[in-house]
């Protein structure tokens, strides 16, 4: 039996209770009950299963922990970008370097009333973070009492003992709270996570594509000037590649949509017989490396596969429209088609992705 002492209450415990001056490293989230009130309730450790890690996010983590250990109050750090640019990374390995550090990391994944003064009572350095605040704390610009970010700003501001340090990551920026962006004195950093550039994603493909697939890194180098892939985008590329499976065939397949703000363009083919391939209807047109240069391929599900393999040099701006002078259209067995004309049209959206020039 324990026996608990708060003032003049008493409470009676089992032998499991521990009590400790304070909280061990490690990771928790943070709970609450009825019956018992809030509490942390202890996570397995945080791993990251990357083998290596891309573009400049350790010498961040390096960064905000030096500044951390300097300043002698909080520090808050913004993690803002769209979803798989590396937040939760980000986030992950700023907890392994921080318990190295003596610092534990504590969750918050959804808002409870009186959440700050609880956190305020924990009195030792620690990191607070806030996964996708945004979405788990309502910011209500027309209702100040109904905007549960603004109720954080006093734990923001750090007028409790023990300085912490908060992360948030957010993937929509215009969605946090005014009092939050552009506030140093409560968020010092604010890290944009942008897309992988073309030569992190080469650098990530020739890392993990199996030798014997590498041909086909730059089709998908090709595609990633007309869309944003991010990193998850790219596992889900690799892993295609590596069972041998061909880019032009799957690409179709995957969960990617074009989402740039770019003029779109529609490519129609008339064939000598009449017949009109719209490429509303096909899987996609991705760029490919030819012998004389770059070209397109778009295939059509219902129509047999058709691939027309257009030279970039070869389109010219007319009043219709983008011509094709020189091209060609095939089957997958390389079976070449006749095709009257083929011509580009402006400002029409098709499925998967967008053609740009």
């Amino acid at each position: 039996m324990k026996i608990i002492q708060n003032g003049t209450n008493y409470s009676i415990y089992d032998e499991g209770l521990v009590v400790k001056d304070k909280l061990p490293v490690g990771t928790y989230t943070v709970e609450f009950s009825k019956a018992s009130g809030f509490f942390l309730r202890k996570l397995d450790d945080v791993k990251i299963k990357e083998d290596k890690i891309y573009g400049n996010i350790p010498s961040k983590v390096k960064k905000i922990l030096k500044s951390f250990s300097l300043t002698n109050k909080n520090l808050g750090v913004i993690a803002s970008g769209d979803k798989g640019m590396g937040k939760s990374l980000f986030a992950n390995l700023l907890a392994i370097e921080g318990s190295q550090n003596d610092l534990p990391l504590i969750m918050v994944n959804k808002y409870y009333e009186n959440l700050s003064a609880f956190l305020e009572s924990i009195r030792q350095e620690v990191i607070i973070l806030f996964d996708e605040f945004e979405k788990n704390f309502d910011c209500d610009y027309n209702d100040n009492d109904a905007n549960q970010q603004n109720e954080l700003l006093g734990l923001f501001d750090g007028i409790s003992t023990g300085k912490k340090l908060f992360i948030i990551t957010a993937n929509d920026v215009g969605k946090i709270s005014n009092y939050l962006i552009n506030r140093t004195g409560r968020f010092h950093y604010h890290l944009r996570f942008e897309y992988p550039t073309c030569q992190e994603i080469e650098e990530y493909l020739n890392d993990k594509v199996l030798d014997d697939y590498k041909d086909e890194i730059g089709d998908v180098l090709s595609l990633s000037n007309y869309i944003n892939l991010n990193y998850d985008m790219l596992r889900s590329i690799v892993f295609e590649l590596n069972q041998g499976e061909k880019f032009k065939d799957f690409i179709g397949d995957l969960n990617i949509i074009n989402r740039k703000n770019n003029t779109d363009y529609s490519i129609v083919a008339e064939l000598e017989n009449g017949e009109i391939l719209n490429s509303s209807d096909w899987i996609g047109i991705v760029e490919t490396h030819a012998k004389n240069g770059k070209e397109y391929c778009m295939g059509n599900k219902e129509l047999g596969q058709y691939y027309a393999r257009i030279k970039l040099l070869s389109i010219k701006n007319t009043r219709d429209g983008l011509i094709v002078d020189d091209y060609y259209l095939e089957t997958e067995d390389n079976e070449k088609l006749a095709a009257k004309s083929i011509k580009i049209v402006k400002d029409v959206t098709y499925n998967n992705f967008t053609f740009n020039f």
